[in-house]
């Protein structure tokens, strides 16, 4: 007997729930792939620019991966900011998961990054991503803050080359 048929995104059983409606049948919703122009990439010595020296540290150390940049505006109420955003996988402390933070490079500040599936489900790191899907995710992310307040960010995305 042959292995059950798959599609790349998962068996088709999970296609098909997702197609018919029934993944997500208490709400309306739509899962719409989009095309998202990137901005050209960034070399790696130039991305670390951006950084502060801890994560400089953890990139040289190798337990850090500079992924993709995001930049544009913010919509603070009424006015727009600047803001500029670096993905980054890893862990900074031994004994950590790897997980993918966002780095606010004008606010020098690290959270952890959401990255959000075509279903606009939170990804929960239950698997390793490649670059061109982490930023796919993390895209999606900011798209769900816009679903929740449109026009609050206008980002151009850049992956990072290393």
């Amino acid at each position: 007997m042959s292995a059950p048929f798959e599609i790349i995104g998962g068996p088709v059983e999970d296609i098909l729930k997702i197609a018919s409606g029934e993944a997500n049948k208490q709400a309306p919703h739509l899962t719409v792939p989009f095309y998202m122009p990137l901005a050209q990439s960034i070399s790696l010595k130039d991305a670390l620019k951006c950084c502060r020296r801890d994560i400089r540290e953890a990139v040289a150390a190798g337990t850090v991966r500079l992924l993709a940049l995001a930049h544009g505006q913010m919509a603070d109420g009424e006015t727009l900011r600047t803001v500029q955003f670096i993905l980054l996988h890893g862990r900074f402390d031994e004994g950590e998961s790897d997980l993918h933070y966002l780095f606010d490079c004008l606010e020098d500040g690290i959270e952890l990054a959401v990255l959000m599936d075509g279903d606009g489900l939170r990804f929960s790191e239950n698997r390793p991503l490649d670059q061109k899907e982490a930023v796919a995710q993390w895209m999606g992310g900011f798209l769900g803050w816009n679903e929740k307040t449109p026009g609050l960010y206008r980002l151009r995305y850049a992956l990072i080359e290393s």
